[in-house]
């Protein structure tokens, strides 16, 4: 006896997304905005077996990369959706108008590690200052 068994698809697109992406020095050159935020707000959620999106509202913290402001809202929607937690506090790397994914480099845990790589990273070298040796 043969049971013939019928399995119902749903067209799943696969995320993919290169590890060096999330690498530190290959996510800051590639990001226009890099921020510490508070996630104070999530809105405008959708959200199904295979696909999530949400308005995120950060309360920036500290901007390493890109302009100040008092709020940023950021969205998710693609099928490499990330699902954060308000009330949490990340260190984001992305550009404007960019949708959050699991590509992008988001650290929520061992921030102060972060924080201190990127102060290192952006602090300005000033210029050796030449002794007189008269």
């Amino acid at each position: 006896m043969f049971t013939l068994l019928m399995l119902a698809s749903t067209e799943v697109r696969a995320c993919k997304c290169s590890i060096k992406v999330r690498e530190f020095n290959h996510a800051v050159k590639a990001s226009s905005l890099v921020f510490l935020g508070k996630l104070v707000e999530i809105s405008q959620v959708s959200d199904s077996p295979i696909f999530f999106s949400a308005t995120y509202k950060f309360v920036p913290l500290k901007t390493w990369r890109g302009e100040s402001a008092d709020t940023l809202m950021l969205q998710t929607g693609s099928n490499c959706n990330i699902r954060l937690q308000a009330g949490s506090t990340y260190v984001l790397y992305t550009n404007p108008g960019q949708e959050l994914s699991i590509c992008h480099r988001i650290i929520s845990q061992n921030i102060q590690a972060e924080i201190e790589k990127l102060d290192r990273y952006f602090v300005k070298p000033r210029p050796l200052q030449r002794r007189n040796t008269n």
